[in-house]
């Protein structure tokens, strides 16, 4: 069904919304911290699918329709949860998630597929949370990628030049051919009429080439164009998605996820919106007003302070990790924005700085 349909935008609205209502139901009940945080995880992603469909509304000229209350069987699941616990709910649970990616399955596009892959990803954690091994990250990263491609079928369609090299072949074959047989026909005629053929031959199969090159990188062109509107479409309506994308990508070329998260917090630093405008409004970026960037290298806030008196520091990459990590985004800012300084890794620093005005944030990559 189509995209643009607004009574099925309404259905899915719904549906994300009672998905919204049920977890933050279950975060709410659960007294264990890893299944609750699952769950607020979760929630995060539904918020994300409802926006998307409230968004589309509006781009309909819909009215967005206000909250209600969850459907009859989000009812009973929430009211079961809080007799019987969180744990004894997650088949019914599941099957809510396989109703809702099979629903999503027959509406095809960018958002809608994303939309599933999520659903898909909910089912998987239910199945950590239930105790199931955590599968090897290699695994892990070579799943996702053929999940993507699965999924987004248009990345498979151009690669190694397929398309390209068919069409190539078939011109050119057809034509060279078609030349053969000319001259060989041409061989039961006076020697003129061989030597005619021949060049007939010769130019048609030069002809051939050229023309076969055209039309194979044309076609190949317009592949890509389509790829690119495509991934653009999917940019626009769900970015998050197609960053998790992009760092599989890194992933599957060498570069560590770290090394990912790494480059996108740089990108929020350099574009993050903290200093003030002409109108007093925090709408500036270090770039916008070409300021100075201190990079200190701080393994303590890492820290684990959420149990005892004493902070653990287990969550920390080991020390050769930290620093060749740190030389990596010292190294990437200093390509991107002047001036840039830092501190030293490892060393025992006196740090002195005024902070100018009340304004504190812990950016997250």
């Amino acid at each position: 069904m189509a995209i643009g349909d607004v009574e099925q935008s309404l259905a899915n609205l719904k549906v994300e919304r009672d998905a919204i209502l049920l977890y933050d139901a279950l975060a709410e009940i659960e007294r264990d911290p890893r299944r609750a945080a699952a769950f607020r995880h979760i929630v995060g992603n539904e918020r994300r699918h409802a926006s998307i469909w409230a968004d589309k509304l509006r781009a309909q000229g819909a009215v967005v329709p206000p909250e209600a209350g969850p459907r009859l069987r989000v009812r009973i699941i929430i009211s079961l949860a809080r007799l019987f616990g969180t744990k004894a709910v997650g088949d019914l649970v599941q099957a809510l998630e396989g109703d809702e990616e099979e629903a999503y399955g027959i509406q095809p596009s960018p958002e809608v597929e994303s939309i599933a892959a999520d659903e898909r990803r909910h089912a998987e954690i239910w199945r950590e949370l239930e105790g199931a091994s955590a599968p090897d990250r290699s695994v892990m990263v070579d799943q996702s990628m053929a999940e993507i491609s699965a999924r987004e079928r248009w990345h498979r369609s151009g690669q190694t030049g397929t398309l390209r090299a068919t069409i190539f072949g078939v011109n050119d074959g057809l034509v060279s051919n078609l030349a053969l047989v000319m001259g060989v026909a041409g061989a039961a005629s006076g020697p003129q009429f061989i030597l005619l053929a021949g060049i007939a031959g010769l130019l048609a199969g030069a002809f051939s080439m050229a023309a076969g090159e055209w039309i194979s990188m044309q076609s190949q062109r317009e592949l890509f164009e389509r790829q690119i509107a495509l991934e653009r479409a999917e940019l626009a309506a769900i970015p998050e998605e197609e960053e998790v994308e992009l760092a599989l990508v890194y992933r599957r070329k060498g570069f560590g996820d770290d090394e990912a998260k790494a480059d996108r917090l740089l990108e929020r630093l350099l574009g993050y919106r903290v200093f003030a405008d002409a109108a007093g409004k925090m709408n500036l970026s270090v770039k916008d007003i070409a300021g100075g960037l201190l990079l200190v290298p701080q393994f303590t806030l890492a820290a684990d302070t959420q149990k005892g008196m004493r902070a653990s520091l287990t969550p920390a990459a080991p020390p050769q990790e930290g620093e060749r990590l740190f030389g990596h985004l010292l190294a990437q800012a200093r390509r991107q924005h002047a001036p840039v300084e830092s501190g030293i890794f490892g060393a025992d620093m006196q740090v002195t700085l005024t902070n100018d005005g009340p304004v504190t944030f812990w950016l997250e990559s």
